[in-house]
């Protein structure tokens, strides 16, 4: 018998990672592994037979022999690495949300070592989907700090030049940004132009809304003063020149 809406309710961690693991069928540049963590045994058997006969374009769907150190059995699915992953990604969440019910999911992508929320599109930025351009995780990370962090302290020099701030510190990815009575400091997330984020389907479909930090979020408009547009997004500051159509995006520590 073929498992039903809801059977699965309350069996599924909300944590996903992708790229983690290597695959079975085929190459690294070739399929990208995504996990889901199930909280026993049968559940992900269940899920790992359900998804293996679903409609979606998948390699293949395994269930791991062993469970992880958390106690949590992964159900392995292989899904081709191509323009259309993200794609089969969210069809494949949808068809284990008729199991499961509404998760709150996370995901961890393999050449980050953050989480991110799965309703964020900045987690997609460490996921390569061109097989011609699949590099392992030691690569990517000596090719960032080579290339990336140079530029990304230049880039937050040239950014806030024409500011308030007396003062400006960074540390990799930290900014401390000082005004002459306070300061405040953000964790770059990413740097973006203005229209390509702003016409982002997965951007778009969280609200611009105040938050619980808005009083750090207008003590940095005080100190950037009046070139600046600042906006809270998803917890998140989203901070715009006026004369520049760069954006930052950046946590609030």
């Amino acid at each position: 018998m073929g498992l039903k809406n809801n059977d699965l309710k309350d069996t599924l961690a909300n944590l996903i990672s992708v790229d983690e693991f290597e695959s079975k069928t085929g190459a690294p540049y070739e399929i990208i592994v995504v996990a889901f963590h199930v909280i026993d045994e049968l559940p992900a058997q269940d899920l790992s037979d359900f998804l293996e006969k679903s409609f979606i374009d998948i390699v293949d769907a395994e269930k791991s022999p062993n469970p992880n150190d958390k106690g949590h059995y992964l159900v392995f699915v292989e899904i081709k690495r191509n323009a259309e992953f993200f794609d089969n990604l969210h069809a494949i969440i949808k068809e284990v949300e008729r199991l499961s019910g509404p998760v709150d999911w996370k995901i961890s992508p393999y050449l980050d070592d953050n989480i991110y929320n799965y309703k964020e599109q900045y987690w997609k930025n460490f996921v390569i989907t061109n097989p011609s351009e699949y590099i392992s995780k030691d690569d990517y990370l000596s090719s960032k700090q080579i290339q990336t962090e140079p530029q990304v302290e230049e880039d937050a020099k040239e950014f806030f030049k024409e500011s308030g701030a007396l003062e400006i510190v960074q540390e990799g990815k930290d900014i401390k940004i000082f005004g002459q009575t306070s300061s405040v400091t953000l964790s770059i997330v990413g740097w973006h132009d203005e229209l390509d984020l702003m016409e982002n389907e997965t951007f778009k479909s969280i609200p611009f809304a105040l938050n619980e930090r808005r009083i750090e979020l207008t003590r940095l408009k005080g100190i950037l003063g009046p070139n600046w547009d600042i906006y809270s997004h998803d917890n998140r500051a989203v901070i715009c020149r006026k004369d520049s159509h760069k954006v930052l995006y950046a946590d609030l520590a």
